[in-house]
């Protein structure tokens, strides 16, 4: 009995794994359609456990791209405490390197022209859990500078799961995507990376004496693009996650979808969901970072 249980459960997990693959296989059709649609025909794929990457650039890249976003995954997977099952088939990522490549893409995939300033695009509701992402792939970029932003929108899709937010159901602000994904990509690099995030995260927040004046929550609440936007934008994330109650991170993320009570979520609204009152939570952020090595 032991035996016909364990050959019943090894075929039922290979069934199952079959009908991901298919179902993955279906996905990356779809997408593959879509950017032939856009006039983008000279592809190259890479797949991991988790991803499957449909890219521009070329297959080395592709590769590379694939491995580095897979480990980020996991990273963001484990932080955000994710089912092992998020969505049938896998994770679909569209890398291209011309912003117009881009600019069509979506286009065909929305129905509507993205604005210039837009650089990925994230809907992990429906069939195809997808996102699509613009890298500056000159011959001198290396393949870590390309992964980097890849990864990080990986870390953000994933968020986007586990907070039920889209395109179409309320989106979460640039700030906390990047945040999160710049947040959990240095964490999965470590070592270098990591450590000089921490030196700016602290001379960002905090200030230096070179630069008295530190930076202010409504900075990267608002959106202000400075050149420390996404160390900023994770600093926040990072002491909502591991500085303050940790939880609640993921629901101050929930709170950007919309609900009975809230039908047009703000930062405002989202800060007043877990109780955090944002005057005291700036002050707390900043302590915090201060006291980081």
């Amino acid at each position: 009995m032991k035996f016909r249980f364990a050959f019943v459960l090894v075929a039922g997990i290979a069934m199952s794994a079959t009908a991901q693959d298919d179902k993955a296989s279906g996905q990356k059709s779809a997408v593959t359609a879509s950017l032939n649609k856009a006039g983008l025909k000279k592809l190259a794929t890479a797949e991991t456990k988790n991803l499957q990457v449909i890219s521009s650039l070329s297959e080395s890249r592709a590769k590379a791209i694939a491995e580095s976003a897979q480990k980020t995954f996991v990273q963001a997977h484990k932080a955000l405490k994710l089912d092992e099952m998020l969505w049938p088939g896998k994770l679909t990522i569209v890398v291209v390197g011309d912003p117009r490549e881009f600019t069509s893409y979506v286009r065909v995939v929305t129905q509507s022209r993205p604005d210039p300033k837009d650089w990925f695009t994230i809907n992990v509701r429906g069939d195809v859990p997808s996102a699509a992402i613009f890298v500056e792939a000159g011959e001198k970029t290396k393949d870590s500078e390309l992964s980097g932003p890849v990864s990080m929108i990986v870390a953000a899709a994933l968020l986007n799961k586990k907070a039920g937010t889209s395109p179409t159901t309320g989106s979460l602000p640039e700030w906390v995507q990047l945040g999160f994904g710049k947040l959990m990509h240095v964490k999965t690099v470590g070592g270098a990376a990591l450590a000089d995030y921490r030196t700016k995260a602290k001379a960002a927040v905090v200030g230096t004496k070179s630069k008295p004046a530190p930076s202010r929550l409504e900075h990267v609440t608002g959106g202000v693009k400075s050149k420390d936007f996404e160390i900023l934008a994770a600093s926040v994330v990072e002491y909502m996650m591991y500085g303050i109650e940790g939880d609640k991170f993921f629901a101050f993320a929930a709170g950007f979808k919309p609900n009975e009570m809230v039908a047009e979520p703000t930062v405002e609204s989202a800060f007043m969901g877990v109780e955090w009152k944002m005057a005291e939570f700036e002050i707390g952020w900043k302590v915090w970072h201060s006291k980081q090595k």
